[in-house]
């Protein structure tokens, strides 16, 4: 089922007001999956079981996890520096929490991802079989 197969995703991942959202196939975000499976040394068996399993991993697992899902995805690029879009005042007021956001990471991506997470501004929405976004 998609909902299980995702879970370690969406867990992280919430479509709120969108400061940066990229829409993936279903073949994309599996290979994404598998790259940053490989990537954090997370198995596949693991990240494919329940819900309780998925609460185990520790928070470094997770926020680099999300680290790899957002540097695949272009959220954040290879050089550590964070998308972001527009100019409006809500989103001023989100640029300047990146900002904080990389201040605190201090060069870690790991730790950056994990910071814009709990902003609850970016979103990997999913086209599923036809193209439309899906709702989480």
């Amino acid at each position: 089922m998609l909902r299980v197969r995702l879970a370690l995703v969406l867990a992280f991942l919430v479509s709120a007001t969108v400061c940066h959202n990229v829409t993936l196939t279903n073949d994309q975000l599996d290979t994404y999956i598998k790259t940053c499976l490989t990537k954090t040394r997370i198995s596949q068996a693991f990240y494919k079981s329940d819900d309780e399993n998925l609460k185990r991993l520790s928070e470094r697992q997770k926020s680099c996890f999300l680290a790899c899902m957002f540097k695949k995805s272009g959220i954040i690029s290879d050089d550590g520096s964070v998308s972001s879009v527009t100019d409006d005042q809500e989103d001023s007021a989100t640029n300047k929490a990146i900002k904080r956001c990389t201040k605190r990471a201090k060069g870690d991506i790991c730790r950056l991802a994990w910071c814009l997470r709990k902003l609850e501004k970016f979103s990997i929405p999913i086209i599923v079989q036809k193209p439309r976004i899906v709702q989480y």
